[in-house]
């Protein structure tokens, strides 16, 4: 009897921690609401190129791709959930770690280029689209905001590249600590 309880228990166990892992990289709406939770939370840290400190340093500052990173990683973890690298460019998270979609969600990535050439320069999230703007969050280097901020564009402006959803991962180690 007490076999046939402790079988029944753990395939619950297995069976409702399946249930709460989304598909592999893919986000569920939960981790899509606590990717705008956490970058609102960042509005108002300055931009500073390779820049990735956010709260634990005095005089923190983060760039477009930084931010990105750490909203990432801060939103992701609680669903077990991690990114497949520590650090990366604008321009490799775009070739490599996301995936194009052409109908973006909230927490989706948001590529911009120069207006000239299809590599992208700058990343930002998607907050929502709304009125045929499209609003995100982003840590922006332009001298007349120079933070994290939430700002728009028309869907039509040029300089957006296109939108991806971020690559991710089952957090193995956090997998493996909770076994």
């Amino acid at each position: 009897m007490r076999k046939l309880l402790a079988v029944t228990t753990i395939f619950i166990i297995l069976l409702s921690s399946c249930a709460s892992v989304p598909e592999p990289g893919k986000l569920s709406f939960q981790d899509r609401q606590r990717i705008l939770e956490v970058a609102q939370k960042y509005i108002g840290i300055p931009y500073r190129w390779g820049g990735q400190d956010f709260w634990w340093e005095e005089n923190p500052g983060v760039d477009c791709s930084g931010y990105i990173i750490n909203v990432y990683k801060e939103a992701i973890a609680p669903s077990g959930l991690a990114l497949p690298f520590d650090d990366s460019t604008v321009a490799v998270i775009y070739s490599t770690f996301s995936e194009a979609t052409d109908t973006p969600l909230p927490g989706d990535l948001m590529f911009f280029s120069d207006g000239e050439s299809d590599v992208p320069s700058h990343i930002g999230i998607v907050a929502y689209i709304e009125d045929g703007k499209v609003w995100f969050y982003d840590a922006s280097s332009r001298p007349d905001t120079g933070y994290v901020l939430l700002r728009s564009y028309p869907v039509t402006e040029e300089k957006i590249l296109g939108y991806g959803q971020m690559t991710v991962v089952k957090n193995f180690s956090k997998a493996f600590l909770l076994s």
